[in-house]
C-alpha cells in the first residue's frame, strides 16, 4: 500500500498504543536491569491498557511535557516552601493569622485542568479547596494578610500552561 492508500489509525489503537508505551516506560524505569519482572510487567501493561480503552476518554487536551515538567518543579519547591512558612509561623510565639475563604474562578480549558488545579491548591500548604458554587472555587486560606489572591491566580496560570490554555486571573 503507498501512502496515499493508507488509512489514518484508530484512535483507540493510538490510544492503546501511547498508554502500553507509557506503562512500558514506567515499568523499565521502576525495573530497570531486571529482565525477569517483564513477565509480570507484561501483564500488567495489558491490563493497565485495557482498563485505560474500557475508561470513557476525558477532555483533556494535548499535554505540553515541558510544561508538566516545569509545574513538577514549581510544585516541589513551593510545597517545601510552603510548609516551613507553615512550621515556622504555627510554632512562633504570637501566632496570628487572618484565615478566611477565597472565592476564584477558574478559566482552564478543560475538565482535567480544572481537576489538577483542585488538586494542587489542596496539596500546597496554606490553602485548601473546598466547595464549589457554580463556577466558582471556594478556597480556604491559612492568612488572607498574605499574597493569597495572587499564588492562587499563579498556580492556575501555570496549570493552564500543561494543558495548553491561556489562564487569566479569576478571582471573584
Amino acid at each position: 500500500m503507498t501512502a496515499r492508500h493508507m488509512r489514518p489509525a484508530n484512535p483507540a489503537f493510538r490510544r492503546g498504543a501511547g498508554v502500553a508505551l507509557a506503562l512500558a516506560a514506567v515499568w523499565a524505569l521502576f525495573n530497570w536491569g531486571d529482565i525477569s519482572s517483564w513477565i509480570v510487567g507484561v501483564i500488567f501493561i495489558v491490563l493497565g491498557t485495557l482498563l485505560a480503552l474500557w475508561l470513557p476518554a476525558g477532555d483533556s487536551r494535548a499535554l505540553r511535557p515541558a510544561a508538566i515538567l516545569r509545574f513538577a518543579v514549581f510544585f516541589v519547591l513551593e510545597s517545601v516552601r510552603g510548609g516551613l512558612q507553615v512550621a515556622r509561623r504555627a510554632l512562633a510565639p504570637g501566632f496570628s493569622a487572618r484565615p478566611g475563604f477565597i472565592r476564584h474562578r477558574p478559566d482552564l480549558s478543560c475538565q482535567a485542568a480544572h481537576t489538577l488545579f483542585k488538586d494542587a491548591l489542596t496539596l500546597t500548604p496554606g490553602t485548601i479547596f473546598v466547595d464549589k458554587d457554580g463556577d466558582l472555587l471556594i478556597i480556604h486560606c491559612m492568612d488572607l494578610a498574605e499574597q493569597a489572591g495572587e499564588d492562587i491566580a499563579d498556580l492556575e496560570r501555570r496549570v493552564g500552561r500543561i494543558f495548553g490554555g491561556r489562564s487569566p486571573t479569576g478571582a471573584a
